[in-house]
């Protein structure tokens, strides 16, 4: 429809071939009612609407493009890497430390009776502490790691959002100003023809100074808004490029989205349980709870098995004879340690972690309320442009009747040429309008998807390699050797 309606106006808008054949006429048959008739018919050719070997470059292409570019959307990838290496340093409260080393010593005996007996050992040693409790923190911590991961998966789901709907805007955005610049100078092209016409039909007296100069203001008001068109073109192209990495090709306006919620209710109840701030909000809560688990856990008794060998090579030269040995002492320890009194900061790390609990529960309703002030506005704004749609295609269609009903008036001679280009830039007004409002209504589209968790790869159903976050999460949730990492 759209682009119909663009191909339209191009062919209103070329007058060129129109005008340099009539001002022949006139000059053929000047100063006769003939000549003057044919002077104010124009006569309306058709035009192209680009190069037809222009690829074109589809929606589709442009977001999947900035989902495969987009650095933001790599370090938001690799920052859940991080918060994936949460869980083994959890699973270390339950695994045993092995430590090795070497003695050496020198010891000096005296007995009375006997001389000074020197005694030089030496030898390794090995200590393994397996732990079995840390008063329960061991199981909070897991927890804790586990919800932080699955609150940073939510995160990235965001920044993701975040990442294709910038595309989505520079894509629509580049498309808009494309058209309008396309319009301005068809307008700009069609009105300098005007004038030099006027200037051509003032020697033979059909018009005056003061067509001249009504002809040349629109023109230098043409020149402005084709400028101001060119300038807001080179800014989108500018957005393209950084959202999606590549320059802009040949783009068209696309089809509404389909996956929308079907009324306000349902999307509300879908931002308030889905949306990427609000999942995460509920995990961070759930994770705050568990930290405040594990300080509490420090004032609990804690139990360990502690194992130890030490195998030492002894020498004593004389005592009272002389020895040259080793000596082998391996021991196993089941240690309970009962945490009476620390100086109070572990009362106070207790009292953190509850404090944050709470926090956390606030920022969680906070998240929920905007979500569904988001949602809401982002489905009134998509309803205000659809009304706004509606309206400008109705006052393109009464602007087209308006330019139809005038070439008649324009045949009886009852109108001029300058009148009847009066209501086609009316005409070319409402085209704009219409224009705009397609483009933001395929933004509120996405507005509303964006609220609701939709608008990712995986629901756009974009032809790209999907990232998966249990990808790394496997490799690394039972990971307790190694130092790789992937790139």
């Amino acid at each position: 429809m759209i682009r119909r309606t663009i191909l339209n106006l191009g062919a209103v808008l070329c007058l060129g071939a129109m005008l340099t054949a009539l001002s022949a006429q006139a000059e053929t048959v000047p100063g006769t009612k003939t000549a003057r008739r044919a002077i104010a018919k124009p006569v309306i050719p058709p035009t192209t609407a680009g190069p037809a070997t222009t690829t074109v470059t589809t929606l589709s292409q442009a977001l999947s493009a900035a989902y495969r570019f987009s650095p933001d959307l790599r370090a938001a990838r690799h920052q859940l890497d991080v918060v994936n290496e949460s869980r083994p340093q959890a699973l270390s409260q339950w695994l045993p430390t092995v430590t090795i080393g070497g003695v050496v010593s020198q010891t000096a005996t005296r007995t009375p009776g006997l001389p000074l007996a020197n005694t030089t050992g030496y030898g390794p040693t090995a200590t393994a502490v397996l732990p079995l409790t840390h008063g329960g923190g061991e199981y909070a911590k897991l927890h804790a790691a586990d919800h932080l991961i699955l609150a940073q998966r939510a995160l990235l789901l965001a920044t993701e959002q975040v990442i294709l709907g910038q595309a989505a805007q520079a894509y629509m955005d580049v498309a808009l100003y494309s058209a309008l610049v396309k319009y301005r100078s068809d307008s700009l092209s069609a009105l300098r023809q005007v004038v030099q016409s006027i200037n051509r039909q003032m020697k033979i007296g059909d018009r005056t100074a003061t067509d001249l100069s009504l002809a040349q203001a629109r023109t230098a008001d043409a020149e402005a808004l084709l400028e101001q068109a060119r300038g807001s073109l080179a800014t989108a192209n500018a957005a393209y490029r950084q959202a999606i990495g590549e320059d802009p090709g040949r783009l068209s306006m696309p089809a509404p989205l389909t996956m929308i919620p079907p009324d306000l209710q349902a999307t509300t109840r879908l931002a308030e349980d889905s949306s990427p701030n609000v999942v995460a909000a509920r995990f961070q809560l759930l994770a705050a709870r568990d930290q405040a688990e594990v300080q509490l856990a420090q004032l609990l008794p804690s139990l360990s098995l502690q194992f130890s060998d030490q195998g030492l090579f002894e020498r004593t030269p004389r005592y009272p004879i002389a020895y040259n040995g080793l000596n082998a002492v391996a021991t196993a320890e089941l240690v309970l340690t009962v945490p009476l009194y620390q100086g109070g900061a572990e009362y106070a790390a207790v009292r953190v972690a509850r404090k944050t609990a709470l926090e956390r529960k606030e920022q969680l309703e906070s998240a929920r309320n905007q979500a569904i002030g988001g949602a809401t506005q982002a489905w009134r704004q998509r309803e205000a442009t659809e009304a706004t749609r509606l309206d400008f295609a109705k006052s393109v269609s009464a602007n087209e009747r308006l330019v139809a009903q005038d070439q008649i008036q324009l045949d009886a001679g009852q109108l001029t040429t300058l009148e009847v280009l009066i209501s086609l830039q009316d005409l070319v007004n409402a085209q704009i309008n219409q224009m705009t409002a397609e483009h933001d209504r395929r933004l509120a589209d996405f507005a509303v998807l964006n609220s609701v968790g939709g608008l990712t790869a995986r629901t756009l159903e974009l032809p790209v390699n999907y990232y998966d976050p249990e990808g790394d999460y496997a490799r690394t949730k039972w990971r307790i050797f190694g130092l790789s990492v992937d790139q």
